[in-house]
């Protein structure tokens, strides 16, 4: 298993694979508190892009505009 530096609350947290694409993300917290999967970089640094904003599959597991939200 690996783990990355969460930028933001600069504590270490595991890397797991997107369920969708398959891509390594790791979860953590937005400014606001609620949970969020974050993209892991090339280098597998953590990055503070929203895995939603780059996932393929990202519709089907919105609560607003997928599945959920119908």
């Amino acid at each position: 298993m690996s783990v990355v530096k969460d930028p933001l609350r600069d504590v270490y947290t595991s890397v797991t694979s997107c369920r969708s694409c398959g891509r390594k993300i790791y979860w953590s917290l937005t400014e606001r508190g609620r949970r969020c999967p974050y993209d892991v970089g090339e280098q597998g640094e953590a990055t503070r892009i929203s895995h939603f904003a780059t996932c393929p599959q990202a519709r089907e597991w919105s609560h607003r505009g997928g599945r959920w939200g119908q």
